[in-house]
């Protein structure tokens, strides 16, 4: 939400720097925008395991950004180098999506 109404990103410094005029703003939006403010879906959601042939893709991440991104295609992420070892030489080396625009390799 901190993103949404007032455009700074949300980090530990920018909570703790928040003057009273910018929290009122933030306790005021829902008011303020009928619609209500869309969020990415894909930031607040828990991430799964890629390697669906180890651990069956049951496997989820206790904690927001715990589990590691792929270091090539950042596209999956992994809940530890093990797993990411074993999809690696089960095929995720040759099925790897592209990375975005702007990313390298």
């Amino acid at each position: 939400m901190i993103a949404a109404v007032l455009h700074k990103k949300p980090t530990a410094a920018v909570l703790r720097r928040l003057s009273d005029a910018e929290v009122l703003r933030m306790v005021k939006a829902p008011l303020e925008f009928p619609g209500g403010v869309e969020f990415q879906s894909s930031r607040v959601q828990l991430q799964t395991c890629a390697n669906v042939t180890y651990n069956e893709g049951k496997e989820q991440e206790p904690a927001l950004r715990t589990f590691l991104p792929c270091a090539r295609c950042r596209a999956v992420v992994y809940c530890g180098k093990d797993c990411q070892r074993k999809d690696w030489k089960a095929g995720h080396k040759e099925a790897r999506p592209e990375p975005a625009p702007g990313e390298h390799r």
